[in-house]
């Protein structure tokens, strides 16, 4: 059985998690789902509902360079100072100004559990 892959789209985790809830019954779903779906509840720090509104707001600042890819991983590690978040950025050729890092990270906090 050949898949075609039609669309890559990066997904934070609880992402994930919302997307194979609403599959069906976790009995029903195959392994790998199965096994996502579990990562996702045991790694993923905050809910789907404030995952989409973190992203949403991340978007907003329209950083320039600033990815989807990298905004996935804000959501799935939810950084608690700015080494953590500039941690992200490691061996990327992403370069973000002093400023939207402090922006990145005063959003980010507002989300922290």
């Amino acid at each position: 059985m050949d898949i075609d892959i039609i669309e890559k789209e990066p997904l934070a985790l609880p992402e994930v998690k919302k997307i194979i809830s609403g599959l069906g019954k976790k009995a029903k779903l195959p392994d790998v789902q199965q096994k996502a779906h579990t990562f996702a509840n045991e790694f993923g720090k905050i809910s789907p509902a404030q995952a989409e509104k973190l992203q949403k707001e991340l978007k907003e600042l329209e950083i320039p360079m600033f990815t989807d890819e990298h905004i996935a991983q804000i959501t799935n590690i939810v950084p608690q100072d700015l080494a953590e978040l500039k941690s992200i950025f490691v061996g990327s050729k992403t370069t973000i100004a002093p400023e939207n890092f402090k922006k990145i990270l005063d959003i980010v906090l507002k989300y922290r559990k």
